[in-house]
């Protein structure tokens, strides 16, 4: 187990270097051994990552973060082989297509302390689907029971794990999540397990209670909210909120209304195409337009986790072409990852990257980057009017503008209010 969690570092240099005659000494077996060890299907993998997971958890003082929230989201790992088991066709949204491989559904806690992978699950599409080459054991142990939950959707597999991440000791006061998960079983699981979601919804054709009558979105935009827009202090946004009723039933018979807040948001120069607008929900009616979006802005620490363990910590990157496999891998990057956070605690430093060597982004800093902003903004342009003699006033105010432009990209690419993630939901919301 020590040889799969250090098994990715030592493609660096400066580990190899120092570790790599030690490694063989403390481990003879080649790497046969070890694939074999990583097919075995009986493995709790999955009690492996929550164990890591909890202990990071509480050591770490997450437990008493001010702010902090459950986040589910997705990833796709291109892969090809004619006997790679599980893979299948999966929609690409970095790549705006679909692809083959493996799509991997990922629930974590996230706070300003950091990113905490709890849960991960494979899931199988039925497009392009690849079977087992042989049938799984009794089709009780550990390897049938994830091969049945890879065919569970998206939606079924992140409440599942939300139930099982609350019973194991984890816990969080809000549940944030993309459009894809913005639906009533995900907001009835978060009512029933008191916790307050905050989700970004699709503009399609959900329909909410409002003085009376039935409206999508779409229709409460342009009768309601599109006027009352007002500007977000320290944003670049205008946003509108709409307190309505949600039918949250599920058998479709029996209306069950539910209180909910629509956030309406759009950027202060919207480029004027026909959705230039997003939507954001929560149950939490007391809830300030600022607020929802300092807590989903928190979602981006899992969009740094993907990157991470794609990229650093071999996720599906072993040369095998097992099922169980699979699962393993999924696990055990997380679990690296957790160690990495895990040391980064212990030294006492902020970023991940000093312990990883490479920064991929710093939740901290991210999580104040619009407030900081504000300052750092005021100090660049008080340098900039001593040079206003020597580079002209227009020139400073230019550099202004670009250094603002730049910032709010960020800002837009982390709460999806870019034009390519609107454009997104247009075309398949």
């Amino acid at each position: 187990l020590f040889s799969f969690v250090i098994w990715p570092f030592l493609g660096q240099r400066s580990l190899r270097m120092f570790c790599a005659e030690s490694l063989c000494s403390f481990l003879t077996a080649g790497k046969d051994a070890l694939y074999d060890f990583l097919k075995r299907d009986d493995l709790p993998w999955r009690g492996l990552q929550h164990s890591v997971a909890l202990a990071v958890y509480r050591d770490g003082g997450y437990d008493d973060c001010a702010l902090s929230a459950f986040v589910a989201d997705d990833t796709v790992k291109q892969r090809r082989g004619k006997k790679m088991e599980g893979v299948s066709f999966h929609y690409d949204h970095l790549e705006g297509r679909s692809v083959r491989g493996q799509q991997v559904t990922t629930l974590g806690h996230v706070s300003d302390k950091g990113f905490l992978p709890i849960d991960e699950q494979l899931y199988i599409s039925s497009k392009g689907r690849q079977g087992l080459r042989k049938a799984a054991k009794e089709g009780r142990g550990i390897g049938a029971k994830r091969w049945r939950e890879s065919f569970n959707t998206k939606i079924e597999q992140v409440i599942t794990m939300l139930r099982r991440a609350v019973r194991t000791g984890f816990r969080a006061k809000y549940f944030v999540a993309d459009s894809w998960y913005g639906c009533r079983d995900i907001i009835v699981a978060c009512l029933s397990l008191h916790i307050t979601p905050v989700l970004r919804m699709k503009r399609g054709n959900q329909k909410y209670r409002y003085q009376g009558a039935w409206r999508t979105a779409d229709e409460l935009w342009a009768a309601y909210a599109q006027g009352a827009l007002q500007k977000i202090s320290g944003l670049p946004y205008k946003a509108a909120t709409i307190d309505l009723l949600m039918d949250l039933s599920t058998d479709g018979t029996t209306p069950d209304l539910h209180p909910v807040r629509l956030l309406f948001v759009r950027g202060i120069d919207p480029d004027r195409k026909k959705k230039d607008w997003a939507l954001f929900l929560t149950t939490d009616c007391d809830l300030e337009p600022a607020k929802i979006l300092e807590i989903y802005a928190l979602r981006w620490g899992i969009e740094v986790y993907f990157k991470e363990v794609k990229q650093h910590m071999g996720m599906l990157k072993e040369q095998t072409m097992s099922f169980a496999s699979h699962i393993a891998s999924i696990h055990l990057a997380a679990v690296r990852y957790l160690l990495l956070l895990e040391a980064v605690g212990r030294s006492g430093r902020l970023k991940f990257g000093e312990v990883r060597d490479t920064v991929g982004a710093d939740l901290r800093a991210r999580s104040y980057a619009a407030l900081l902003w504000e300052v750092f903004r005021a100090l660049i342009a008080r340098a900039l009017v001593n040079l206003e003699q020597i580079l002209g006033a227009q020139t400073v105010r230019h550099v202004l503008d670009a250094i603002d432009a730049d910032v709010n990209e960020f800002l837009d690419h982390i709460l999806q209010m870019d034009y390519a993630a609107l454009h997104e939901e247009d075309q398949h919301g």
